[in-house]
């Protein structure tokens, strides 16, 4: 049986959160933090005891965890409670079982996801505050999935069975979203002279001016006034064409054009690039009607359907995510009918079939999805490598990875976890630090996880564990550092992780080496990597504001670091640990360790 340590092991988190909600303020979003499913039960009913006296509502908001419907959930417990807030003090909604959406299918987890985005939108007019226990995994995911929720927060309280830190190791980030092939869509054709418009034009000026257009957007030319007079001229010269074949090339033209605008606009116009999509959507579905089965004109069909599938996927991003990553997915395979092996484009199709199955597997079916996904990067690799196209070959040995560690999450098989690890290997051969120093750092972050979920594995033996631990340490380590220097870079770089987390992740590495049974480390390593913990750390803080969420954890971890070393080699070890805590932070960490 186990035992759970009284919520007052936890005294100071426990008292601050019990005196925030105790204070009636307005439109409160909390996270407590707490691993251990038991212990959230306790300390709730312990909440709810020790709030009863005060003239605040802490109520459990009951729903479906299988099922998430949150907002009509809210909706039914206000309903059915009309006293709550008649005291002048706002209601308190609890959620309690978000960790157990750790074993829920994606689909599920992406629901309630969505459905956290829903209610970002609407908490400023809302009459309630928002408790929401969750695990370390969780608060990360909200944090960086669900952006516009996550920055209504007002308090992160975090409590631990074990006055330990759990290791979060965070997920890769997704493949981006395929691209139309521009090769295909917009041949170089350089013209002789430049073009001055006069009015009329004839059908023959009309498509001069049309591929004039062409040549300039394939040389880089995107501006909007651009995009917005090569659209009105392709329209202007379809009622000209008398032929299919001229039809479709000016239908996919307009269809490239669309797509390319619907790029252009700004993120506060979503309305016009969802418009744009829709027009290229149309152009490029008319230009299939003729094609029929595509036997007739091949290449031309397997262009339009790779052109169409990048669309759909840009179409996910505004709704229906589902549909239409599928849509685009049955576009893609349409092409790879017509497109040959050998076809230089038919890596780039397969490539783009990977990532939309990728997607889709987010939204449905998450296990056929992701191995379709990894088929499809397979064939792709293939492709680059025989063309000896490196980058493009790295860049699909990193989503590959990122697909066997989504596939792991599913299937916890150590098969899966040790193909992502051969993937973002093959990855770094050719992502180094001089030739590309964000794709560099980014794998070696996503490598890292890795490792760490594979070491987690409680049927490893200790020294494979521990040799596993060890890459995970120098993984990190290497793209903390390299991330660290290019945001000193004047501008600086940014990477598409958190360089400090990293930091953070390394000291929780190097804590779990020193620290767990199996490894039967002597005193003298042991005191070596938790020195190399408080070094993570002390980095961690070098790089982030006290007001920042991750700063309260990390501190926490140095002072659990320093209790250790006082266990295991007395106040020698103790007083030597101390020489790793900045200066500035010697005092905080001095009182906490009492």
């Amino acid at each position: 049986m186990t035992v759970l340590p009284h919520p007052t092991d936890n005294p100071q988190t426990y008292d601050r959160l019990q005196r925030v909600l105790a204070a009636g303020l307005r439109r409160q979003v909390l996270f407590a933090v707490c691993d251990h499913e038991p212990l959230i039960q306790t300390l709730s009913q312990r909440l709810h005891h020790g709030l009863g006296g005060e003239q605040v509502a802490l109520v459990p908001l009951p729903w479906d965890v299988g099922e998430p419907q949150l907002l009509k959930a809210i909706a039914a417990v206000l309903q059915d409670h009309p006293h709550l807030g008649q005291t002048g003090m706002m209601p308190i909604l609890e959620l309690r079982n978000i960790p157990q959406l750790t074993r829920q299918a994606p689909p599920v987890q992406q629901q309630f996801l969505r459905q956290l985005r829903s209610l970002g939108r609407h908490l400023p007019e809302l009459e309630f505050n928002l408790l929401l226990w969750v695990n370390g995994p969780w608060l990360h995911q909200i944090q960086h999935s669900v952006p516009e929720f996550w920055r209504w927060h007002t308090g992160i309280f975090a409590f631990s069975a074990d006055q330990g830190i759990t290791p979060v190791p965070p997920p890769p980030p997704s493949p981006p979203l395929p691209d139309p092939d521009p090769a295909g869509a917009f041949p170089l054709i350089t013209l002789a002279g430049t073009w001055e418009p006069t009015a009329p034009l004839t059908p023959e000026a009309l498509r001069q001016q049309v591929q004039q257009y062409r040549d300039r957007i394939a040389q880089g030319e995107t501006a909007l006034p651009l995009l917005d007079q090569a659209i009105a001229t392709s329209q202007d010269l379809l009622p000209h064409l008398t032929t299919p074949t001229e039809m479709i090339d000016a239908l996919n033209d307009l269809g490239n054009f669309y797509w390319l605008r619907s790029r252009q606009h700004s993120p506060d116009n979503p309305a016009a690039a969802r418009g744009d999509l829709e027009q290229a959507l149309s152009q490029y579905q008319a230009a299939l009607t003729p094609l029929d089965d595509g036997a007739e004109a091949p290449h031309t069909y397997a262009m339009v359907q790779n052109n169409l599938g990048a669309v759909y996927s840009d179409l996910a991003r505004y709704g229906e995510a589902a549909r239409h990553f599928q849509q685009g997915v049955w576009a893609y395979e349409a092409s790879l009918r017509y497109r040959a092996v050998d076809n230089p484009k038919y890596g780039a199709t397969q490539n783009n079939l990977g990532t939309a199955y990728w997607h889709l597997a987010q939204h449905q079916e998450a296990i056929p999805n992701l191995k379709a996904s990894i088929h499809a990067y397979h064939q792709a690799a293939q492709q680059y490598e025989r063309a000896a196209d490196w980058p493009t070959w790295a860049m699909i040995q990193t989503n590959l990875g990122t697909a066997y560690w989504m596939v792991a999450q599913q299937e916890p098989e150590t098969s899966h976890l040790e193909a992502a690890i051969a993937c973002y290997r093959a990855s770094l051969q050719h992502r180094t630090p001089d030739r590309d120093p964000v794709a560099c750092a980014t794998t070696h972050n996503n490598l890292a996880a890795a490792y760490w979920h594979l070491a987690s594995d409680g049927d490893r033996d200790g020294e494979t564990a521990l040799m596993e631990l060890f890459n995970a340490a120098a993984s990190y380590g290497e793209a903390a550092q390299l991330a660290q220097g290019l945001s000193l870079m004047d501008p600086p770089i940014f990477v598409s992780f958190d360089f400090p987390t990293t930091y953070h992740n390394l000291g929780i590495v190097y804590y779990q080496i020193a620290t767990e049974s199996r490894f039967n480390l002597s005193v003298a390593d042991q005191l070596l990597h938790l020195e190399a913990a408080l070094q993570a750390y002390s980095q961690t803080v070098a790089f982030i504001p006290p007001t920042a969420d991750l700063y309260p954890t990390t501190i926490i971890g140095m002072v659990q670091a320093i209790r250790t070393c006082y266990e295991l080699g007395g106040i020698a070890a103790q007083n030597k640990a101390l020489t790793y805590v900045p200066g500035p932070l010697l005092s905080q960490v001095l009182a906490q360790l009492g």
